[in-house]
């Protein structure tokens, strides 16, 4: 494929649809942890939660950010040597690092200082929870790796997970190119999806390879859905486009459907696959949505990125500490994980301008002084 052919499904129309789907999975990943929110979650006597079987949420982000990543594979030069390849991949880590870990940062920060204000506690448990923050912070929680042994794992698995993933599989997506996406890719995805399916759960494995085997196998089909999306375009007129709009409209309605049923089954697979149906339309296609969608497109990224991270509060604020009905302890968890996502975006706007103040003042001095 070349890489002419590989940009066109880069058309910034698409960006305001994707961005969307972005918000609302965000939004389903941040329902779906709600369960730790009550106690009686314990004895299987909960309420209701909406979209509660968002356990599968975060394969749409490995999906879509295996299309980004094998967009930016495609279009290294050709006969790379491994060394290079491997630096670039460095390189799409850094940049998701910079963009990514600063909100989290902040957000654990805000939500950390919520905790000791709200429950005003001793400083002795003020420490012992700043060290349980140690790992997280560091993003290697998941690992298994903790400062102190009961130490929870927050939302920031499938950023390190993402980050591996993206050391290990792109140098061989630059290298191998159409034959990882042919050959390997749908091998990775069988030999995985094949043995969750037969076993209970996602992977069943240990938490840390579970969350990798995860990466891999939708970062793969990432891969194959850009494959797809870049030599299947779909050639519309101006009813198709309409009808497109309605498939779209209607396999996200399915995916909603599917993420109000609490399970590890079939149906978790059967999601999977209306997620790559998704994205596929996404980038494949422009429909009057995108029109739709396109002036308030550029909010919904960083709120996306802003709202998963900030669900860093469901560990570390006690809320069934408030001792309120469920319906109440829920509506201020979605209240203050809006405000905690929206106030970081603030703050990293204001500090980003101070940051651009003092670098000007520093050039200025500099060019004086010479």
């Amino acid at each position: 494929m070349s890489l002419d052919e590989m940009n066109m499904i880069s058309s910034k129309n698409r960006n305001s649809l994707i961005e969307l789907y972005r918000v609302i999975f965000a939004l389903t990943v941040v329902s779906h942890h709600a369960q730790y929110l009550d106690a009686r979650w314990t004895d299987g006597t909960a309420h209701f939660v909406p979209l509660l079987g968002g356990n599968t949420a975060v394969e749409f982000f490995f999906i879509l950010s295996g299309f980004f990543i094998s967009k930016a594979a495609y279009q290294e030069k050709d006969n790379m040597d491994m060394k290079k390849l491997c630096t670039a991949a460095w390189k799409q880590d850094l940049k998701k690092l910079t963009a990514v870990y600063p909100l989290f940062f902040l957000s654990y920060i805000v939500a950390f200082c919520t905790r000791q204000l709200v429950y005003r506690e001793n400083l002795f448990t003020v420490i012992h929870n700043f060290l349980g923050s140690i790992s997280e912070l560091a993003l290697v929680r998941w690992l298994r790796f903790a400062f102190l042994p009961y130490e929870y794992i927050g939302p920031m698995w499938y950023f390190s997970v993402l980050l591996v993933v993206v050391l290990t599989l792109y140098p061989i997506m630059a290298r191998l190119r159409e034959v990882f996406t042919i050959w390997i890719a749908p091998l990775l995805i069988l030999v995985i999806y094949g043995h969750s399916f037969i076993t209970t759960g996602m992977v069943d494995a240990t938490y840390a390879l579970e969350a990798y085997l995860r990466g891999v196998a939708g970062v793969s089909l990432g891969n194959i859905v850009y494959l797809l999306a870049g030599r299947y375009r779909l050639r519309l007129t101006e009813r198709g486009k309409y009808v497109t709009a309605a498939a779209e409209v209607g396999v996200l309605f399915c995916i909603l459907g599917l993420e109000n049923i609490y399970s590890y089954d079939y149906r978790d697979f059967i999601e999977i696959a209306l997620y790559c149906v998704l994205i596929y339309l996404a980038f494949a296609s422009v429909t009057p949505l995108n029109h739709l969608f396109d002036p308030i497109a550029a909010m919904f990224g960083p709120f996306s990125a802003a709202l998963y991270v900030s669900h860093i509060a469901i560990v570390l604020v006690p809320w069934s500490k408030l001792c309120l009905p469920w319906r109440y302890v829920w509506m201020a968890w979605m209240v203050y994980t809006f405000a905690l996502a929206v106030s970081i975006l603030y703050i990293r706007k204001g500090f980003m301008r101070l940051l651009a103040k003092w670098s000007i003042r520093l050039r200025k001095a500099i060019l004086a002084d010479e």
